[in-house]
């Protein structure tokens, strides 16, 4: 590997970090950025590069959520809904330590368990089958049902309500229009960004309680917290498995492997630590788990690894490509750049922290600004359709404050919005094999 194509793996460190600090980049969007330049290099290099910028953008995005309550990712929702308890008991400085200790432990579990299906030559589809895919995802409606932040009936009429919005558009399969009212704009459905940013985020940020940062970064004595204990480390070697296989569902996979890690863990214990710990691990693993069906199938199942996929292909890349003595490469550098961005992050925290705290409120507003430009305005640019996403964002935004006025939690609405999208099709899929 020459010294260029190491500086372009360093590089995703820092670009990783911003991108999940800020939540209106994104590794999708510095990958399209990149997409001409990355051509340049080899296909190990270019791979790495997503890799390490995939770890580095969670590791950013840990310090936007725990310490800003500002995500766009509904993978954060575990931690963003034990944030507030983390700030109670005045343990969120050690609650940082856990899930990025659960990241780095989750990231080397996942990836030994993908060098071992890869090494053994195991038949991976049989995890991207329709029927595991719809059993997947039933189950993940069902677990809808019973989010206990709700009563049953509220879920139940949250996640009709989120069917029936999801369901929006020209569906391809039935060859019919479903309440677009004959509005071209919706013929390609209500559009997902605008809809979570005005549902979710504005919400959040409106209502979020203050941070007091004197009581985080208190320092709590051994005896009365040992933070990094058996019960935490068990949390994160399950949450590492189940996110590596619920990982590999197409699109939602990693949206749903630490909220179906967190809902387990809840099971069994009610500690947030435990259940930050078994989602943090959940999601580093799922977003290892994806490069199973790329290196074995060439099959991308998430929209950045799609352009990596693009970028390859258009190289004349192949799954011939790979051999024992990458995945090795693979492994050492996925540890080694968890670790890197533990100790960067730990730092911008604490170089920062008297920053943050005299300016929290500022912080989040310019957060919210740019993430209202940029997924909202011009994402809908992109298309020519920004004045329909700001309408669709307007209006979602009124309907999530009165949710939160109300106390109701809009996350069931928000999975099967995304869900419906992929259950109609498994269910023609699944007609056309067996009936």
């Amino acid at each position: 590997m020459s010294f260029y194509e190491i500086l372009l793996i360093l590089s995703a460190i820092p670009l990783g970090i911003v991108s999940g600090i800020f939540p209106v980049i994104g590794v999708t969007l510095i990958m399209i950025t990149f997409y001409v330049f990355l051509s340049s290099f080899s296909f190990a290099a270019i791979i790495l590069f997503w890799i390490v910028l995939k770890i580095s953008d969670q590791f950013g995005n840990n310090v936007s959520t725990l310490y800003f309550g500002v995500s766009v990712d509904m993978s954060s929702i575990p931690l963003l809904k034990e944030r507030q308890k983390l700030i109670s008991e005045k343990i969120i400085d050690k609650a940082y330590y856990v899930v990025s200790a659960s990241s780095v432990i989750g990231t080397t579990i996942s990836v030994l368990i993908l060098f071992f299906l890869l090494n053994v030559n195991l038949n991976t589809s049989i995890f991207l089958r329709t029927e595991s895919i719809f059993i997947l995802i039933c189950l993940f409606f069902i677990g809808s049902i019973f989010w206990k932040e709700n009563k049953i009936i509220t879920n139940v009429i949250l996640i009709t309500l989120g069917c029936i919005l999801g369901s929006v558009g020209y569906n391809q399969l039935l060859e019919m229009k479903i309440l677009t009212f004959n509005y071209i704009p919706l013929y390609s459905g209500i559009p997902l960004i605008p809809t979570i940013v005005g549902l979710y985020v504005v919400p959040l940020l409106l209502f979020a309680e203050k941070l007091n940062f004197d009581d985080c970064t208190n320092k709590i004595k051994e005896s009365n917290y040992k933070i990094m204990n058996t019960f935490v480390f068990l949390s994160t070697l399950f949450g590492s498995v189940i996110g590596f296989f619920v990982g590999l569902i197409p699109l939602v996979g990693s949206t749903l492997a630490p909220n179906i890690s967190a809902y387990l863990t809840n099971k069994m214990s009610s500690s947030s630590i435990y259940k930050i710990a078994a989602s943090e691990s959940a999601y580093s693993a799922a977003a290892i788990s994806i490069l199973l069906p790329l290196l074995t199938l060439a099959i991308a199942i998430q929209p950045s690894e799609a352009i990596l996929l693009s970028i390859l292909y258009d190289k004349g890349w192949g799954v011939y490509n790979v051999d024992v003595g990458f995945l090795i490469i693979i492994i050492i550098i996925c540890v080694i750049t968890s670790i890197i961005n533990y100790l960067i992050c730990s730092k911008i925290i604490q170089k920062y922290v008297m920053t943050i705290k005299q300016n929290t409120f500022n912080i989040m507003l310019i957060i919210l600004f740019f993430i209202i430009l940029g997924n909202v305005y011009f994402l809908g640019s992109m298309i020519n359709k920004e004045m329909f996403y700001c309408v669709i964002f307007i209006i979602f935004s009124l309907f999530g404050i009165y949710l939160k006025i109300k106390n109701i939690s809009v996350v069931p609405l928000i999975f099967s919005f995304i869900a419906i999208e992929y259950f109609f099709p498994l269910i023609m899929r699944l007609y056309q094999l067996y009936i």
